[in-house]
């Protein structure tokens, strides 16, 4: 009754605070039933927005696998899911945006603050994580963490295509031109295999 309560104050809040924008696309819940409709995704509340007709629902994280719609406005297609954090004080899920996907997949998570009707710079108002295994890791992580098992599997073209492309593994965004590649290499690799 307390979630039900605070899903509905917080919704109420959200819809005087600011503008809702609604998009047509899909939600999976940990049910796995498929919801096609209008949402709003409150990423930063860890919350999903459902509308279909005109009854609206709140979907907190834990109730959430996915969510796919495409965001006209970016032009890109955008897809949340949601894991489970575990912390030896409390459990909880986030939502998550989907950058790359892949062996090694790229996620954001927005960072708490109050944007309002502030444009999101992707630098500044971003949390990146790397996830591979069911595992998130910092992208400011990925050096020490990440780049060591990566040139364990492609050793020669991994570090071909950073010196080429001047890429320097502490960047975040050199981070993720690497991990793009190494996922491209390694698919095309694997499904040779499939032959």
């Amino acid at each position: 009754m307390k979630t039900i309560t605070l899903c509905f104050l917080l919704l109420n809040s959200l819809s005087y605070a600011q503008q809702i924008t609604w998009r047509s696309g899909a939600l999976v819940l940990d049910s796995d039933k498929v919801c096609v409709g209008e949402l709003s995704v409150q990423d930063e509340y860890d919350l999903i927005l459902f509308r279909i007709h005109d009854s609206v629902t709140v979907y907190p994280a834990y109730r959430i696998q996915s969510a796919r719609y495409y965001d006209d406005v970016a032009k890109v297609n955008r897809k949340f899911i949601s894991m489970k954090e575990d912390n030896v004080s409390r459990r909880a899920f986030h939502l998550y945006e989907v950058v790359l996907q892949g062996e090694w997949s790229i996620l954001r998570k927005r960072k708490n603050t109050s944007a309002g009707f502030k444009v999101l710079n992707d630098k500044e108002d971003y949390l990146y994580y790397i996830k591979s295994d069911e595992q998130l890791v910092s992208l400011m992580h990925f050096r020490e963490i990440v780049y060591p098992q990566l040139l364990e599997n492609s050793h020669d073209e991994l570090l071909s295509f950073i010196a080429v492309n001047k890429l320097n593994p502490n960047e975040p965004a050199s981070a993720i031109r690497i991990i793009d590649f190494y996922n491209k290499r390694n698919s095309v690799r694997l499904a040779s295999l499939d032959y």
